[in-house]
């Protein structure tokens, strides 16, 4: 199975993507899959027309390539970042049509829900995402994932 990892974190060094290369490492080493991993981060770094409404080259082919995605929300006042929301308007809805997701919260604290019902809410239905009734939710991250716990969610 082909599994694209997408990060929805806008900050540099997130735990959202230490999550994110955890998941890409216990997929490869335990279920053989060949995966992709996209840190949204980079991709605004390197498109400043990122939050604009053209497509993403970059988004888009990895959602064609992919057999199933994991989306990594980190928690922001409660919903997921834009830079996540907004990626579900630049890539080809056929892209992401009829294939399994499932959806991991990432909070510092004791949340984590609130990014799931917000991701799921906007990108399941246009889409056509068949996400997994279960959800991932990585409480505390920083004490599973970071040594040094002033990293940012």
């Amino acid at each position: 199975m082909k599994l694209a990892i997408i990060s929805g974190s806008p900050r540099q060094n997130s735990q959202s993507a230490r999550v994110a290369e955890h998941i890409q490492t216990t997929a490869q080493s335990r279920c053989g899959f060949e995966t992709r991993s996209l840190l949204l981060v980079d991709v605004i770094s390197r498109d400043p027309s990122y939050l604009s409404f053209d497509k993403n080259t970059e988004l888009c082919e990895i959602a064609a390539w992919a057999d199933g995605f994991v989306f990594v929300a980190p928690e922001y006042a409660g919903m997921a970042p834009t830079a996540l929301k907004q990626a579900f308007f630049k890539i080809e809805h056929q892209d992401l049509a009829h294939k399994p997701a499932i959806a991991v919260g990432v909070s510092s604290g004791p949340g984590g829900t609130y990014p799931l019902t917000d991701l799921r809410g906007l990108s399941a239905k246009n889409t056509r995402l068949v996400y997994l009734p279960e959800n991932v939710i990585v409480r505390a991250a920083h004490d599973g994932f970071f040594d040094d716990y002033s990293q940012s969610a």
